[in-house]
């Protein structure tokens, strides 16, 4: 998944890629940075995403001004939203 990530920031020609993890272990896969935006990626097998499978997530929206949307890339059937500010998406749509 990174590297899809990677390989679409290099054709986009901005943008850069990142890991996030705290001092106490709480970790986002991906963090996409693309000018004055942020967005965080999660990884996830399921194919029924819930918050409860991205409390990291979730977290690094409320503590980061600059994402205001998170994804978790599943394998959900379509795109579902979790909340104002989680959206889950099957990995073919990213």
């Amino acid at each position: 998944m990174g590297i899809e990530i990677w390989k679409r920031l290099q054709y986009r020609g901005e943008g850069q890629l990142h890991h996030y993890r705290t001092k106490d272990g709480a970790e986002v896969d991906f963090i996409v940075d693309v000018g004055n935006r942020v967005i965080p990626v999660e990884v996830k097998w399921t194919d029924k995403p819930s918050l409860r499978d991205v409390p990291n997530l979730v977290a690094f929206i409320k503590d980061h001004p600059l994402a205001d949307t998170g994804y978790v890339v599943c394998r959900c059937p379509r795109p579902m939203k979790l909340s104002e500010s989680v959206m889950a998406i099957p990995w073919d749509l990213l």
